[in-house]
């Protein structure tokens, strides 16, 4: 199988790692960056491999274009048009709105992975693995056969809000407050505070329809990930743009589509746009 991968981001290498064993990948890059491609490793159960596919700084066609630049470098491709089927990974719910492939997939993941440095990337965290779309169905066995645990959910939509709903509330407080996860539920403040946060959430789910039980998986999430920093307080510790806009953005946008005030998380919202211009 064909695959091109937009997006040399931690995340983009581990997988183009993976899928590297049993298909032909691309890593597309950025224009004049691809020098800087050459000799990567991925870093991954304490062993280093080297990077072994094809870099090029321009689209070509391919079975499946997955798509993993971060949320808020999704409008420098919304006028790209391909002929393939599309596999979008991104938190948030930013990239429900982009429709560039022939079948447009989406993925939810609880892989992680982060840059040791400009030359090498480690896979930090295996999780779920899941695919969806109201495309049509896609063949995952060229996932699952490069060791990617991957799984066909029939609610992808549901699956992106539940994750967003655990994201806008750990993301943002541990991002502020910087600390770990665990402290959402092992500090009682922090505690009270996420409560309440999810709450409004909920409040807005339950409005929309949506089944889930939002403080559930936040809780559920905040103790198997209690050692972790999450991505959010590592790009506010970098200096980095967070993904602020995609999560808790997006979903003020629904809360006030559907007449729902969640001012707690308008408040977080507007407390991380001003770390961000802070650091800009």
């Amino acid at each position: 199988m064909k695959i091109q991968i937009i997006g040399a981001g931690a995340m983009g290498l581990v997988l183009a790692h993976f899928l590297s064993s049993k298909n032909e990948v691309i890593l597309v890059v950025k224009k004049g960056t691809s020098e800087r491609y050459k000799d990567v490793k991925v870093l991954i159960d304490g062993h280093y491999y080297r990077l072994n596919v094809k870099i090029s700084e321009k689209l070509d066609e391919a079975d499946l274009t997955l798509v993993a630049v971060k949320s808020y470098d999704l409008p420098n491709i919304s006028d790209v048009k391909i002929a393939g089927d599309v596999m979008f990974i991104q938190n948030g719910l930013t990239h429900l709105r982009y429709k560039i492939g022939k079948r447009n997939f989406y993925c939810v993941t609880t892989w992680a992975a982060r840059k040791i440095d400009e030359k090498t990337s480690e896979l930090t965290g295996r999780g779920y693995f899941r695919v969806g779309s109201e495309d049509g169905f896609l063949d995952l066995s060229f996932l699952r056969d490069t060791g990617i645990n991957a799984e066909w959910v029939d609610d992808i939509k549901m699956e992106l809000f539940r994750k967003a709903g655990i994201n806008a509330v750990i993301n943002p407080i541990t991002a502020i407050y910087r600390i770990p996860n665990g402290a959402i539920i092992e500090n009682q403040y922090i505690n009270f505070i996420s409560k309440k946060v999810s709450e409004e959430i909920q409040m807005l789910y339950n409005k929309m329809g949506l089944k889930i039980n939002v403080w559930e998986d936040v809780e559920y999430t905040a103790n198997v990930t209690r050692r972790n920093y999450s991505s959010m307080l590592q790009d506010i510790l970098k200096g980095s743009r967070t993904e602020i806009e995609s999560i808790t953005g997006e979903l003020l946008k629904y809360a006030n589509s559907n007449k729902i005030e969640m001012q707690l998380n308008e408040l977080l919202y507007n407390t991380l746009k001003n770390l961000e211009f802070q650091k800009s």
